[in-house]
């Protein structure tokens, strides 16, 4: 409701290239912020006590790993495989004549749950991470189907990934 009040998915299918980016970059970011203000501040909960799996992984490696590594690997497992070549092998095969916000829906909350599950340090931030993954599904929709101008799904998605992990380490 708030987005159709703005106009804001008009600015996001109709601006250029690095305004698009700009404008979801200033999203994840609040959303971001919004999330971790519910998940650290209302909850009181703290990711570092609960997620042990990289104690053991010299920091060097874990800064590559989580801003270089992580984005890329996970935009092609949770956004790339299940939204964007889903969608065009069932167009390409014929078992959908023509992508709908239907199609877009379905293949944004499965992405979403796929990607919540591999983010199973605690069942609230599972459902953090699907929130997440249904913000970055959007942006995956928006950058490879919506747009006149597309930009590539590793570049918009992998953006705002890397951001919201950077942010995790530097705000933890």
């Amino acid at each position: 409701m708030i987005l159709k009040r703005l106009n804001l998915n008009s600015y996001l299918v109709k601006s250029n290239r690095l305004l698009f980016l700009l404008i979801i970059t200033f999203l994840g970011v609040v959303l971001n912020f919004w999330l971790s203000f519910i998940y650290y501040d209302l909850l009181g909960t703290d990711l570092g006590q609960e997620n042990d799996s990289l104690l053991s992984i010299p920091k060097n490696m874990q800064f590559i790993l989580t801003i270089f590594i992580a984005p890329l690997i996970e935009t092609a497992f949770f956004q790339y495989f299940p939204i964007v070549l889903t969608l065009k092998t069932l167009l390409e095969v014929k078992i959908i004549s023509s992508y709908s916000k239907k199609h877009y829906y379905i293949t944004i909350i499965i992405s979403s749950f796929l990607f919540a599950l591999i983010h199973t340090f605690s069942i609230i931030y599972f459902f953090i991470a699907f929130v997440m993954g249904l913000y970055l599904g959007y942006i995956t929709i928006i950058s490879e189907f919506v747009r006149e101008k597309r930009v590539n799904v590793f570049i918009s998605v992998g953006l705002i990934h890397t951001i919201f992990n950077l942010m995790a380490i530097i705000f933890d």
